[in-house]
């Protein structure tokens, strides 16, 4: 039995089969569709009529079944209904093709309009995340001071044979619950801090990545020296996507010079600095405003090869791995740079970015509009691109004495 909305139909006359207007004794006239829906119908020359229509697929076109009650008995008749537009019933179809291609155009306005909302909530939430890992970081290294009652060195030669030591995430270890890792790590050898040199060293941390030395939007590649490097024994040893801060070069300690393969200003200004770590009471400009660790989450350009290093890396240990320290009468720092750049500066050939190992690594990150910083209070901010560059350098020192504007 076919079903036909209510307001298809628009009844204006009733008619019995044999043409006669319908008429019926009672007051009203009400049409009703089995199953479906009721409604009232007036003629202009019937006196109304209870009338039960039987739709029915077999009936001729416009031709229903009715039946007219006259107090309690129904008297059957066949009744003719005027229908708007055509006149037989029709099944309720699809949508048209015009409809649907309506629906499809909202639908993909509203895709349009929701999707870099939901873009920007997951950016928000991947920058969230980064920024915890710096938290974590920071939560080490106030947990050194704790201890120590300074901050741990930036890296310092090995104790025996003068070789690369271990860089400053190395004391940090303990305090992020990775004693375990720490206490097995091998100290007596020439250079324990270049996995390749340290057979233990290198089995002992290839493969293993922490959370709180990676931003997890960064699209620079977790693990560096890898099966491109020694195809047949490679470190893979983690890379971290943040980097010490050791002063600026505005400081009266920063000099220009040549650092091996590369040039630029090296600094000791700052809170973290080769070879001795640095008491707390020494931070004379304070610990909210004095910046510990920045971040290095993006790629640089344009593209500058090198041999040892991934093109475009603009991270601070040169592709070294975290473990890498400094070497005896080598001036270059690894894990550590010398703020010289603004906020998110992203030239690979920048003043003291290229070679082996540049020494002025930016603080960039893959975020849009600026970039996380540790400050040496713990906290963490994120500081825009277009933050003024004296006011960098003075975070980036601890004792220049210069009061620090809002940041």
């Amino acid at each position: 039995m076919p079903r036909v909305p209510a307001e298809f139909l628009q009844v204006r006359q009733l008619r019995a089969g044999n043409g006669d207007l319908l008429r019926c004794a009672a007051p009203s006239v009400l049409l009703e569709l089995p199953e479906q829906f009721a409604f009232s119908a007036d003629g202009p020359n019937s006196h109304g009529a209870l009338l039960k229509i039987d739709a029915d697929e077999g009936n001729e076109a416009g031709l229903i079944h009715a039946h007219c009650r006259k107090r309690r008995d129904w008297d059957r008749k066949h009744v003719q209904v005027s229908v708007k537009g055509t006149p037989s019933f029709r099944p309720l179809h699809g949508f048209t093709l015009v409809e649907l291609l309506v629906v499809i155009a909202i639908i993909a306005t509203l895709m349009a309009l929701l999707l870099p909302a939901i873009q920007g909530v997951r950016e928000a939430a991947r920058r969230t995340q980064c920024q915890n890992s710096l938290k974590q970081t920071g939560l080490g290294l106030q947990g050194h001071v704790s201890l120590y009652g300074e901050f741990p060195p930036s890296g310092f030669t090995s104790e025996s044979r003068g070789g690369h030591g271990f860089s400053w995430w190395v004391p940090t270890l303990p305090f992020l619950e990775q004693l375990p890792i720490f206490e097995r790590l091998e100290t007596t050898s020439t250079s324990p801090g270049w996995l390749p040199s340290t057979p233990q060293n290198q089995n002992l941390l290839k493969g293993v990545r922490f959370p709180f030395m990676f931003c997890p939007s960064s699209p620079v590649p977790p693990l560096v020296l890898t099966a491109s490097w020694s195809p047949t024994n490679p470190p893979d040893v983690q890379s971290a996507t943040y980097a010490g801060i050791s002063g600026a070069r505005n400081h009266p300690t920063a000099v220009d010079r040549q650092v091996f393969g590369a040039v630029g200003w090296l600094s000791t200004g700052g809170l973290l600095v080769p070879h001795r770590g640095m008491p707390v009471a020494k931070v004379t400009d304070g610990l909210s405003n004095t910046i510990l660790v920045g971040e290095q989450s993006d790629w640089l350009s344009p593209s500058v090869p090198t041999t040892d290093r991934a093109t475009g890396d603009g991270r601070a240990d040169c592709w070294h791995g975290f473990t890498m320290g400094p070497l005896r009468g080598d001036p270059r720092a690894f894990n550590l740079t010398t703020v010289s750049h603004r906020i998110n500066e992203k030239s690979s050939a920048a003043y003291g970015v290229p070679g082996n190992c540049g020494p002025n690594t930016p603080i960039q990150s893959v975020h849009s509009g600026g970039a996380g910083v540790l400050l040496a209070d713990g906290s963490v901010r994120f500081l825009t691109d277009d933050l003024d560059l004296a006011t960098l350098y003075n975070l980036c020192n601890r004792n220049d004495g210069i009061p620090v504007s809002s940041f």
